[in-house]
């Protein structure tokens, strides 16, 4: 149980003290007690119904369901979602993607979309390149600007295997905004790491990042060192992250991004938050240096299977 603590508030609206120590007992505490000025009563009046104001935005924001997908029946919705057809990214450089992204590679059963990786030849109609693997990928028509998303997922296994669910600024803009919800390790299922890149003119100036393993991983250091300022946080499961499904939540506000798993906050940002919309991704890459080791293809077909897409918050108006 969070333990009291104390917090500075400092206080701009007229009538009210400047300063105030406030004493929380966290989300399980019964008691609030407040020092320092007391409130008039017209002044006390007023505050109550600017905090009221702020509190019914938030809980109407956080309640207001304005994307789900719960994939029913026995095909992706096109109605919200893009099924994209692209050769993997990075060609040349270490960590180059060894698959091509189909449709084929998307389904849908038993209210589960499934992102198969399978040893399927793909030729690049552009570049007559052929990738030794097939995959998928899918980004959603709508784009969000802050709000709060949630899926549930279980990861693919396998060396190589980077299943990813992240945000990006749509096709056709600058690309000015990332967050990545979490990127998956093949070889090392019980470690996700979610990242905010900081972009200023289609250019990234920054990464923060949380490594978040969910059983002991001592050799975690050797299989990938990320560029970014990171942190590294450790929740027990029962089991990896491959066995069994979890809910993966990022909450985007202005001032801030939140991660969690299963209700458990592991990572926080507070500093350079972008302020674009953005759309959601959902794909499987196959890299040859993303976890480190050697990359195992005789354990595919691997599928990365999602239950559900929820985003809550406040649509977007309309162009």
């Amino acid at each position: 149980m969070p333990t009291s603590k104390k917090v500075n508030c400092r206080c701009s609206i007229p009538g009210m003290a400047t300063q105030k120590t406030i004493t929380t007992r966290g989300l399980a505490g019964k008691t609030q007690r407040s020092g320092g000025h007391f409130f008039g009563g017209r002044s006390l009046a007023v505050a109550m119904l600017f905090l009221s104001f702020g509190l019914a935005r938030v809980a109407a924001a956080q309640s207001n369901l304005i994307f789900d997908d719960e994939f029913p029946g026995h095909s992706l919705d096109t109605s919200k979602w893009m099924i994209e057809t692209l050769p993997g990214h990075g060609q040349g450089t270490f960590r180059a993607e060894s698959v091509f992204y189909k449709p084929e590679a998307i389904s849908v059963d038993d209210h589960t979309l499934r992102i198969k990786t399978e040893r399927i030849p793909s030729t690049d109609p552009k570049t007559g390149y052929v990738f030794p693997l097939r995959t998928g990928r899918i980004q959603t028509h709508q784009a969000f600007l802050f709000g709060k998303f949630e899926f549930r997922a279980k990861l693919p296994r396998g060396a190589g295997l980077w299943p990813a669910i992240w945000l990006r600024t749509p096709y056709g803009q600058p690309f000015n905004g990332e967050i990545d919800v979490f990127e998956g390790f093949g070889s090392h299922p019980n470690v996700i790491q979610s990242t905010l890149h900081t972009w200023s003119n289609g250019a990234e100036t920054h990464q923060y990042c949380a490594w978040l393993m969910v059983q002991p991983t001592p050799d975690a250091q050797k299989f990938h060192l990320p560029n970014c300022t990171r942190v590294d946080q450790t929740i027990h499961l029962p089991s990896d992250l491959a066995s069994d499904y979890h809910v993966y939540t990022m909450e985007w506000q202005p001032n801030q991004v939140t991660w969690s798993i299963d209700g458990q906050v592991y990572f926080q940002v507070q500093k350079e938050i972008p302020q674009v919309p953005m759309t959601i991704v959902l794909n499987t890459a196959f890299a040859h240096n993303w976890d480190g080791g050697s990359p195992d293809t005789t354990i595919l077909p691997q599928s990365f299977d999602i239950k559900y897409v929820r985003v809550y918050g406040n649509p977007l108006p309309p162009k």
